[in-house]
């Protein structure tokens, strides 16, 4: 079934992930009220380095099927949608998630949008050291 590897390989195309911790990404402005760090110190700060945004990065891009599969299913009605879709959500002491909601996103289908904030209501996450973890992890859709 020649066809359906360039098809499934499309698929992957679709959605371009990346984060950074409580800063905006993807050339997108944050949520108005979303503490902005305008350095690497900063950031670091603001993170407390209580669990490292290259273990979100990873943990994210582990269900990646997930947020793929709230993207194409939108797609198939609307060939052209993109946009950007913030989650803020908080990372609990044991590594669940909790509070997660929209950020500012830009991506006109509030379907979408929900089923994206609730993939991530879903992820488990190392346990931070020294608290609770707040992150901003946009995700950008667009079709490719």
């Amino acid at each position: 079934m020649p066809s359906a590897l360039p098809r499934q390989s499309a698929l992957f195309n679709v959605l371009t992930l990346c984060a950074m911790v409580l800063m905006p990404a993807c050339n997108q402005p944050p949520a108005a009220d979303a503490p902005v760090a305008n350095s690497s110190a900063e950031q670091k700060k603001i993170t407390n380095q209580r669990l490292p945004a290259t273990v979100i990065r990873r943990i994210v891009r582990e269900n990646f099927g997930v947020f793929k599969d709230c993207y194409a299913h939108a797609l198939k009605s609307n060939p052209q949608l993109e946009g950007v879709v913030f989650t803020r959500f908080v990372i609990t002491r044991d590594g669940s998630v909790t509070e997660a909601h929209d950020a500012g996103s830009d991506l006109p289908d509030a379907e979408v949008t929900q089923c994206v904030i609730d993939a991530f209501s879903t992820l488990q996450f190392p346990q931070p050291e020294g608290g609770i973890v707040t992150v901003t992890y946009p995700i950008k859709f667009s079709p490719g």
